[in-house]
C-alpha cells in the first residue's frame, strides 16, 4: 500500500509540475505577443521614416531649387548662380579626374601571379579605365553645355527651360559619380596586379573609407534636400 501511495503522490506531483510548466509557457507566449503588439507601431513608424528619407535623398537638388524659384521663395538670379556654380565645380573636378585616368597604359597579368587565373585579366584595366575616361569626358562636356546655355536664357523663361530639361540637369553629376567609381576600381585592380597579396589586402581595407564616403554623401544629400 505504501509504495502504491508513493507512486500516486509522485504522479500527482508530476502532473502538477507539467501543468505549472504549461502555464508558464502560456504566460511567456502571451508576454511575447504583448511585446510584439507594442513594438509593431514603432516598427511601422520607423519603416515610414526610412521610406521618407530614401525618397528625399534620391531627389535632385537642382529640381528642388527650381521648385523654390517657382514658388517665389528664390529669385532667378540666385537660382542661376547656385546651379551654374554646381555645374562648374563638377566640370572642373571631372576634368581633373580625366587627367588621372590611365586608359593607354598596358597591364600584363603574369600566369604565376595572384590574378593569373582570372578570366579576361588583361581586359579589366582597359574596361575600367576606359569607362572612367568616357564618363569624365561626358561630365565635363555636359557641364559646359548646360552652363553656357543657361547663360543665354532670360530670367522670366528660366523656370520653363529647367522644366523642359527635367532629369537632364543631373547628367553631369551622375557621369562624375560613375567616372570616379570606375577610376577607383581600376586603381585597386592595378594595385592587385603590381603588389599581389598586399594589393589585395589593401583593396579590402580601402572599402572602409569608401563606404564612409558614400554614407557621408548620402547623409549630407538627405540633409540638403530636407
Amino acid at each position: 500500500a505504501r509504495p502504491r501511495c508513493i507512486l500516486t503522490t509522485f504522479s500527482q506531483l508530476r502532473v502538477l509540475g507539467c501543468a505549472m510548466a504549461a502555464s508558464n509557457l502560456s504566460r511567456s507566449a502571451e508576454d511575447r505577443n504583448d511585446r510584439a503588439a507594442l513594438l509593431a507601431p514603432d516598427l511601422e513608424r520607423k519603416a515610414e521614416e526610412l521610406k521618407h528619407q530614401l525618397q528625399t535623398t534620391v531627389q535632385s537638388e537642382i529640381n528642388l531649387l527650381r521648385k523654390l524659384m517657382a514658388s517665389k521663395k528664390m529669385d532667378a538670379e540666385n537660382f542661376r548662380a547656385r546651379t551654374q556654380g554646381s555645374w562648374e565645380m563638377i566640370g572642373v573636378v571631372s576634368a581633373l579626374f580625366l587627367t588621372m585616368d590611365r586608359y593607354n597604359e598596358l597591364l600584363h597579368c603574369d600566369e604565376e601571379s595572384l590574378v593569373g587565373g582570372v578570366p579576361f585579366c588583361e581586359q579589366i584595366h582597359p574596361f575600367l579605365a576606359g569607362t572612367a575616361t568616357l564618363f569624365a569626358a561626358c561630365s565635363v562636356v555636359m557641364s559646359m553645355i548646360l552652363y553656357i546655355q543657361m547663360t543665354f536664357v532670360p530670367d522670366e523663361f528660366l523656370g520653363d527651360w529647367m522644366s523642359n530639361l527635367a532629369w537632364s540637369v543631373e547628367i553631369p553629376n551622375r557621369c562624375f559619380i560613375l567616372s570616379v567609381s570606375s577610376w577607383a576600381l581600376d586603381l585597386l585592380w592595378q594595385g592587385v596586379i603590381h603588389h599581389g597579396t598586399f594589393g589585395l589586402a589593401f583593396s579590402v581595407l580601402v572599402l572602409v573609407p569608401a563606404l564612409l564616403i558614400v554614407l557621408f554623401y548620402l547623409g549630407t544629400k538627405n540633409l540638403t534636400n530636407n
